[in-house]
């Protein structure tokens, strides 16, 4: 079995669900992903879904404010034989595919570089404000 080099879990922080029942459908109707509960399961990764517990408005369009956005994706890869490329493509392709759906998504992990490079953009100091599609 190969090691992974990168940390590969990823923390999303999300705006613009209804309630996390919308988020997840928003989730399955992008992704191949079956879902338990809170749990959405894909060949390339596992999502649990969450409330936030620090979400607060006054706080949502400060610099950092994603922080206090209402919902959170906590993904990990299903396997330790899975890709590093292809599973920072696919949750890529993911938040790429939320933002399509008009969710404001931002990816906290250790590969934010390339979620930027292949999204067009990740949260920065340089580029705080989410971009518009």
């Amino acid at each position: 079995m190969r090691r992974q080099t990168v940390d590969l879990t990823c923390q999303l922080y999300i705006d613009g669900a209804e309630n996390l029942d919308d988020l997840a459908d928003h989730i399955l109707k992008v992704t191949s992903a079956k879902r338990s509960g809170r749990t959405l399961s894909t060949p390339m990764f596992d999502i649990d879904l969450e409330i936030s517990l620090d979400h607060n408005p006054s706080h949502l369009e400060s610099l950092g404010g994603f922080l206090f956005w209402p919902y959170g994706a906590y993904l990990e890869p299903t396997s330790d034989a899975i890709s590093e490329r292809q599973y920072i493509a696919s949750v890529s392709a993911l938040i790429a595919d939320l933002r399509k759906r008009n969710l404001r998504v931002v990816a906290s992990c250790d590969f934010e570089k390339e979620v930027s490079q292949i999204t067009g953009w990740n949260w920065s100091e340089g580029s705080p404000i989410h971009p518009v599609h």
